[in-house]
């Protein structure tokens, strides 16, 4: 019978082996070819997969990289008679051996994902990716693409990497997720997955640090994917995607059709349905992803992608307005990109949410002081305030605010307030009045900009205390704060306060140039700076002590 038949080679293998056995990589990849040779010559040498199996593990990568080769060539060359993924000419020893070559193809497939699994080379991981790909197409066999293609998508999920770069996630993506098939698939299991973890109850250490691996890594495919043009134009990206990875013509055998197993097998794809079900796979994975527990700087991330990436695609985006709020109730940072999301929803998705404002204007001292995402969130705050049918007491309730935390700011923090503030006058022109008010002031009044008095009195009506900007009164005080900073000692600000001294028609400030200046240019420009010789009445002295200096009694050659 064969499998005794296997066995005495087996020994007789093992034997002559031992007496001789390769020490060095280049005998042992002579070795795995001639083992090749053998196998591809005649099925008596059939167990010499086995051999070459065993070889993957070796510590040399060349030794492992032959024999993967060498064994995805054998598999390939002993399935090829099995090609329309039926066996129902082969019988006895045949049918035995068919068997057993499955067998031997998932162990082949295990060694590969124990590599993936335990290897931190780069070159390792992507070379063990490309050959379990071509190995899953070895067989004819749907089912067994998925169930196979899932394996390798929970080891690549569950596999953690202390870098930022995820080779593995990296090379998925640009190269294999370019593929319809793939690409749908994975994100349906993502979203399976996803949501198993996140229904277990009892979550022990190990749970937790698998869960945690598992969501930065989902985060990190976010950031890889290039889905962003898709989401903006709701296209199924046809000019980006190539045909289908696997085979999805044939028929599957029937008894796998009987089996039900939900996360195993997956319809296959149908002309026309790809982009209905890129978009639901697509959502439904980002859905399931904003239910689970994220780190605050992941949250602060997520929330600057959902409005470009998630938003269009949601047929009713209001169920993310919940999702908003609780971000606002964070506070800081995470409230502001939060309160943009809830402006896209206001401005493209017809919600209503009154107290928009008002949440922004307490938020706004978040933005001012913030220095990483401070770029972003001045943006942000332009677009919320860009609009000519704000109320005038509104907008100038913002710039009063903006100009009294400048006051207190680092000079690198009150440029892009400068900026805000003259951006804001130059939109809205009836708040100018902070800066030229045409009626006279008395002694109580709120000092002006333009009032050039030699004793400096005044009140200032403003509340800056106040949360609700249309209780501030703000339009009744000015902008004596710019007169302060007048006198910075900052040469760019003192510069920067004269544009106000003109009636405000010149084009408006890029914000992302204020605010991406940083401390180090700002000493670089000081120290290249050339400045203009002073002429002082001064001499150079011809000797430590003069005359006039009274020291003539005392000895210094002692």
């Amino acid at each position: 019978p064969l499998q005794n038949f296997g066995r005495l080679l087996e020994r007789s293998f093992h034997k002559g082996m031992s007496a001789n056995q390769p020490k060095t990589a280049k005998e042992l990849k002579e070795s795995i070819k001639t083992l090749e040779k053998q196998a591809l010559e005649s099925k008596i040498y059939i167990n010499n997969v086995v051999f070459i199996n065993k070889l993957i593990s070796n510590e040399s990568d060349s030794v492992k990289f032959a024999a993967i080769e060498s064994l995805e060539r054998v598999f390939k060359s002993l399935f090829a008679s099995d090609s329309k993924g039926k066996r129902s000419n082969s019988t006895g020893n045949l049918q035995k051996l068919y068997d057993w070559l499955d067998e031997q193809l998932l162990s082949f497939l295990k060694n590969i994902l124990r590599l993936i699994k335990n290897s931190d080379e780069e070159e390792t991981l992507v070379f063990c990716l490309k050959h379990y790909f071509s190995a899953l197409k070895i067989k004819t066999d749907f089912n067994f693409h998925i169930e196979k293609y899932h394996l390798l998508l929970k080891t690549i999920l569950f596999r953690p990497f202390d870098g930022l770069d995820n080779p593995l996630l990296d090379d998925l993506a640009n190269n294999y997720f370019v593929h319809k098939d793939l690409l749908i698939f994975g994100l349906e299991y993502f979203t399976v997955l996803l949501g198993k973890v996140q229904n277990i109850t009892k979550k022990t250490e190990e749970i937790q640090q698998k869960q945690g691996t598992m969501i930065k890594n989902v985060f990190n495919l976010f950031q890889i994917m290039n889905v962003e043009a898709v989401s903006q134009t709701l296209d199924f990206p046809e000019d980006t995607l190539t045909e289908p990875f696997f085979n999805h013509s044939y028929e599957e055998p029937e008894s796998t059709k009987k089996r039900k197993e939900p996360m195993a097998i997956i319809n296959k794809l149908t002309e026309g349905s790809e982009e209905k079900r890129y978009q639901k796979a697509y959502v439904d994975l980002w859905l399931t992803f904003l239910r689970v527990p994220l780190a605050p700087k992941m949250y602060k991330v997520v929330l600057l992608m959902i409005p470009d990436l998630l938003l269009p695609l949601l047929p009713k985006a209001g169920i993310l307005f919940e999702y908003f709020m609780h971000a606002i109730s964070a506070g800081g940072v995470t409230a502001i990109l939060a309160l943009n999301g809830i402006f896209m929803l206001m401005t493209k998705h017809q919600l209503e949410y009154p107290d928009f404002y008002q949440r922004l204007y307490n938020l706004i001292g978040e933005v001012v002081y913030k220095n990483k995402l401070r770029g972003k969130l001045y943006h942000y705050l332009s677009i919320f305030l860009s609009s000519s049918y704000l109320p005038s007491y509104l907008v100038a309730a913002f710039v009063k605010r903006l100009a009294r935390l400048s006051l207190t700011l680092p000079s690198l923090g009150i440029l892009p307030a400068l900026g805000l503030i003259f951006n804001l006058l130059e939109k809205h022109p009836v708040c100018r009045e902070l800066i030229h008010r045409t009626k006279k002031l008395t002694s109580n009044d709120v000092l002006m900009l333009t009032e050039k008095s030699d004793v400096l009195k005044g009140s200032d009506p403003y509340l800056f205390e106040e949360e609700d900007p249309s209780k501030s009164n703000a339009q009744a005080s000015s902008l004596w704060e710019l007169e302060a900073l007048r006198q910075h000692y900052d040469p760019d600000i003192s510069n920067f306060i004269k544009v106000f001294d003109t009636t405000l028609s010149r084009q408006q400030f890029d914000l992302d140039e204020l605010t991406s200046l940083n401390f180090q240019q700002q000493i670089d420009k000081r120290l290249n700076s050339k400045f203009k010789v002073a002429h002082l009445a001064f001499q150079p002295p011809t000797k430590l002590f003069q005359p006039k200096d009274k020291f003539d009694e005392w000895d210094f050659t002692a």
